[in-house]
C-alpha cells in the first residue's frame, strides 16, 4: 500500500502519477533461483493521474486510488495470458498461462472462451 504523503511531490510539482503493473515478472529469476531465465513479462502504463484535477477527498486516499489501478491492471493482465506453442514459444516457457494453444487455428476458439 502506498502512503497517501508519497504523494506530495506530485501535486506540489504538478507532474502527473503515472500508475505502472509489471506481471510476470518474477519467471525471470525468483521462481527459480540462483538461473535466469527468459520470461514473458507484461509492463502496462496506465493513464495519468493529476492531482489538481482530483478533489480533497480524493486527494486523501490517493494512495488506495493508485493501488486499486495497479491491481485492476495487473489482474487484467494475468487473466489475458495466452501460450503460444505455435512458432516461437515452447512447452514450459510460460509459467503462469491460462491457456495455451499449439496450432494458430486454435486461437478463435481460444478467445471466445476467455469472452
Amino acid at each position: 500500500m502506498f502512503h497517501e504523503g508519497s504523494f506530495k511531490i506530485a501535486e506540489k510539482s504538478g507532474c502527473p502519477i503515472i500508475p505502472m503493473s509489471i506481471y510476470n515478472s518474477a519467471a525471470i529469476f525468483e521462481d527459480h533461483l540462483p538461473k535466469i531465465k527468459k520470461a514473458h513479462v507484461i509492463l502496462e502504463y496506465c493513464p495519468p493521474i493529476y492531482m489538481k484535477d482530483l478533489s480533497r477527498e480524493e486527494k486523501k486516499f490517493i494512495g488506495i486510488h493508485v493501488q486499486d489501478i495497479i491491481k485492476e491492471t495487473y489482474f487484467k493482465n494475468k487473466s489475458e495470458v495466452i501460450a503460444c506453442l505455435y512458432g516461437y514459444g515452447k512447452e514450459g516457457e510460460f509459467s503462469e498461462e491460462d491457456l495455451s494453444i499449439t496450432e494458430i487455428r486454435q486461437l478463435p476458439f481460444v478467445l471466445e472462451k476467455m469472452k
